[in-house]
């Protein structure tokens, strides 16, 4: 079997918008439906709490766990600022 034709050495790549490409069938695609999918069914309080987590571990104790309710329900009605 005969190798695939390769591209010059001159040949370059220019940059493109993510609107002039697609992803076609393919494992990459099924891939991003399962990254997709587990992101869609994680829930917000998980995330805060692996935050929660790693905020102890590098600055202490100071994080109030009742203000991650807050914090989500402000950031699902667009008003979180931080």
């Amino acid at each position: 079997m005969a190798a695939p034709p390769r591209a010059a050495a001159t040949t370059s790549v220019l940059p493109f918008a993510l609107d002039e490409v697609a992803l076609g069938e393919g494992v990459f695609a099924e891939r991003r439906r399962l990254m997709l999918d587990f992101g869609r069914g994680y829930d917000e309080m998980r995330l805060v709490q692996v935050f929660r987590g790693h905020v102890r571990d590098t600055v202490g104790d100071w994080f109030d766990p009742a203000d991650g309710a807050a914090v989500v329900a402000a950031a699902r009605a667009g008003t979180y600022a931080p």
